[in-house]
């Protein structure tokens, strides 16, 4: 299942839908079902209490914590390795230059970048499946959700079945959760954004929350500035994120899954362009071609089409490169 580098990326039949939690070369892990998968995941860095949870949930845990603790970040935003693939797509479509710890320089913006994945799991599933979630008796019950908390209705025999089928009839969430960990939801943002985005109560770990804190504040931390808001959106590609006045869209929250959804694939399939464009006309000639039409700092592309026309300008001698662009167009555009 794991792909390892950016040539067996693009041979995937979709690459844009490969999912890198498969990057972790567990195949066991890799073959459980996709809620399974997190719920293992997160119980590999869970500390539910003892006497407070069941004794299955705590060798849950236990077990998880044996065999999976080497899982990393599928955003490369860790330390525990498996994160080869997403930091050569980084320093292919993005420049960044990895540094000792998990933060790398992006020339573009002379300041520190690290991964992240934009659209997280754990506060969307709360949000909207956290009601009928609530409503499956259990002990101990609940004061507020929790990590563990969600691991518990699944380890727990009486409340496993219907967590599950809470979950199966969420529209929209299954979905959703085949897709946040694929290459449409990875980005990089300024160093130290990660944590900060997420323990900031008015963010909750979501992306059009955090456009909207970088573009009225920046993050002054790594120097990054609110100045530079327009060309970060054109550079890392979240175009589908800004509305037509140039502000962050508020993403509609009983539509946010299948929105979301929708914009992760279509990021997906043009950032798999790119690495094609990439390879077609040379490190050399992309990184050129970067520079021309993705460092605008003074205007944003409308969407996709405008940036592909805007490529394709630039590469009006190349065949190949025009009607690779072309495929790509048309799959974006039958993403809903």
């Amino acid at each position: 299942m794991k792909v390892e580098n950016i040539k067996n990326l693009l041979a995937q039949s979709e690459p844009h839908k490969y999912n890198f939690e498969y990057e972790c070369g567990i195949d066991d892990y890799a073959n459980l079902p996709p809620v399974e998968r997190w719920i293992t995941y997160i119980a590999a860095d869970a500390e539910p209490k003892k006497g407070y949870f069941p004794d299955a949930t705590i060798n849950f845990a236990s077990e998880a914590k044996k065999n999976y603790s080497g899982l990393a970040d599928c955003d490369g935003s860790g330390i525990k390795g498996n994160n080869a693939l997403i930091h050569a797509i980084y320093k292919t479509l993005f420049s960044w230059e990895k540094g000792k710890d998990t933060f790398g320089m992006v020339s573009e913006f002379q300041s520190f970048f690290g991964g992240e994945t934009m659209n997280s799991l754990f506060f969307p599933m709360v949000d909207h499946a956290g009601a009928a979630i609530n409503q499956i008796p259990k002990m101990p019950k609940m004061t507020r959700f929790s990590r563990n908390h969600l691991m518990d209705y699944f380890v727990q025999q009486e409340t496993h079945d219907k967590f599950l089928a809470v979950l199966q009839n969420t529209y929209g969430l299954i979905d959703y959760i085949n897709s946040y960990h694929t290459i449409g939801n990875f980005t990089l943002v300024p160093a130290k954004f990660n944590a900060f985005r997420g323990i900031k109560c008015g963010i909750r770990d979501y992306w059009d929350e955090s456009l909207k804190y970088l573009k009225e504040n920046g993050f002054s931390e790594v120097g990054f500035d609110k100045d530079e808001f327009t060309k970060y959106v054109n550079f890392f590609f979240l175009w589908d994120y800004i509305g037509e006045n140039g502000e962050p869209k508020d993403l509609n929250p009983k539509y946010f899954l299948r929105q979301t959804t929708g914009y992760i694939y279509r990021r997906g399939v043009f950032m798999i362009a790119m690495l094609k464009l990439q390879k077609l006309l040379g490190e050399r000639g992309y990184n050129e071609l970067r520079n021309s039409v993705f460092c605008k700092s003074d205007w944003f592309y409308s969407g996709y089409s405008d940036v592909i026309d805007m490529l394709k300008s630039k590469i009006s001698c190349n065949t190949e490169a025009e009607e690779m662009l072309k495929k790509c167009l048309n799959e974006i555009n039958v993403i809903c």
